[in-house]
């Protein structure tokens, strides 16, 4: 499991790798290879990338087509970090990746209509999702 994680980093389109359960574990059961699912998103390509998993990993598979790399997410949630979210007028909280969803959520104290369609100027639609604290009223 990891070889095939690291390997399919290595990739310059790769969009995430999370894993799923064939069946849920109860407990602290162990869960045989087996029953575990692999779920590898890339951006492109994605026989190319199917072929390479599968040189490392046996077990049950699903390669996803996703519109944003791994990296251009970070750049996202580093960009907010850094100033972006101040440059929007958003005093930000938290941040988070979400690679299944392949999207960056920001935690802001207030999020305007005018803020979200700003990021979504920026980032375009879905990139980002603003998670507000408090919602404005009136």
């Amino acid at each position: 499991m990891l070889a095939t994680m690291h390997a399919a980093e290595e990739e310059a389109d790769f969009a995430g790798f999370w894993i799923d359960y064939v069946t849920d574990p109860v407990g602290e059961e162990v869960v045989e290879p087996g029953g575990i699912i692999a779920n590898v998103a890339f951006t492109g390509d994605l026989d190319r990338h199917t072929a390479q998993i599968r040189r490392t990993w046996g077990g049950p598979l699903c390669v996803v087509e996703f519109e944003r790399t791994f990296h251009e997410l970070r750049r996202i949630q580093d960009g907010f970090a850094a100033d972006i979210g101040d440059q929007l007028g958003l005093q930000t909280t938290w941040s988070s990746g979400d690679v299944t969803r392949n999207r960056v959520e920001i935690g802001v104290v207030v999020a305007t209509e005018e803020a979200r369609r700003a990021v979504d100027e920026r980032y375009g639609e879905g990139a980002v999702l603003l998670v507000p604290a408090l919602t404005p009223v009136g």
